[in-house]
Formats: structure tokens, sequence, C-alpha cells
């Protein structure tokens, strides 16, 4: 049997990316965000490529050491490669949007949570919590109960016998 030397090297490159990878999530998980940073960049590097769960780590970890401009272009990134519509993934880009350095940053939130998010009751909460902090209290009160009032199932009577 012959052995496929390119086999061989794309297998190393799987165990470093993923030794590399390993090591930059233990290094978030004590608290040393640089170090993790550097070694998101490294497992970027022996990838070649942009990989979706390095750029959200590099993100994570720049928004922790408060350099939330960074963290919102890495996680910009993460958005555009997976094209994640889930609660948790709008939630944080509307979250580093808001507490970004770009002008208008609020209403670019909000239009985040209003455009990118699926349709569901944490969508509603998440434009009230938008409408609350701009004061609308009003229309935030209005959206909630609009919301509860849609999404309960009306009990039915019992027959009277």
């Amino acid at each position: 049997m012959i052995s496929n030397p390119s086999y061989k090297i794309a297998s190393k490159n799987n165990d470093l990316v993923e030794s590399s990878d390993k090591l930059s999530q233990e290094l978030y998980e004590r608290k040393l965000y640089k170090e993790s940073i550097d070694q998101s960049h490294i497992t970027l590097k022996i990838l070649g490529y942009r990989e979706p769960k390095a750029l959200k780590n590099l993100a994570n970890a720049y928004y922790q050491l408060g350099d939330v401009d960074m963290s919102l272009d890495y996680f910009k990134e993460y958005m555009q490669l997976t094209n994640s519509k889930e609660v948790v993934d709008v939630r944080q880009l509307a979250q580093y949007t808001v507490r970004s350095s770009i002008p208008n940053a609020m209403e670019e939130g909000f239009e985040i949570i209003k455009t990118l998010q699926k349709e569901s009751y944490e969508k509603h909460l998440d434009i009230g919590w938008f409408l609350h902090r701009e004061g609308k209290f009003k229309e935030a009160l209005d959206r909630k109960s609009t919301r509860l009032n849609s999404s309960h199932i009306p009990l039915s009577r019992m027959p009277s016998s």
C-alpha cells in the first residue's frame, strides 16, 4: 500500500489546528485574553483561511480587553461567514454595535435586532429593551403586551353539565 504524503500533512495540520484552538480556549477561560488572541491568530495562520470559531473567539477576547471596535470587526466577519440568525449571535452583534464608537450606535443596534433576529418572543423583548433605552416607555409596554397577548393560547371552557 502506498502512503499518501498529502494526507499526512493534512492530518498534521488538523492536529495543530485542534491543539492551537484548544489552547486558545483554555487561555480565554483562564482570563488570559491577550494570550488567547495571539493563539487564535496562530490558529488562523495554520489554517490559511478565516475560520468562524476562531473569529468569534477573537471577538470575545477583544471585548474582554475593552477593545469593542476590534471585537465588532471580528464578530461582523463571523456573522458574514456563518450567516447566523441565532438569537445569541444577533444579540451579541447588537451589543457590540451599541457599545462601539460608531456613529448612531444605538440606532444601528436596534436595526440589527429588527432585521436579523428571527421572529420570536426574544426579538420582541429585545426591541422592547431598545425602545425603553430610548425613553419610549409607552411603545415598549405596548410591544410587550402585544407579544404576550399573541403568544397566549386560550384555555378551552369545560362544558357545563
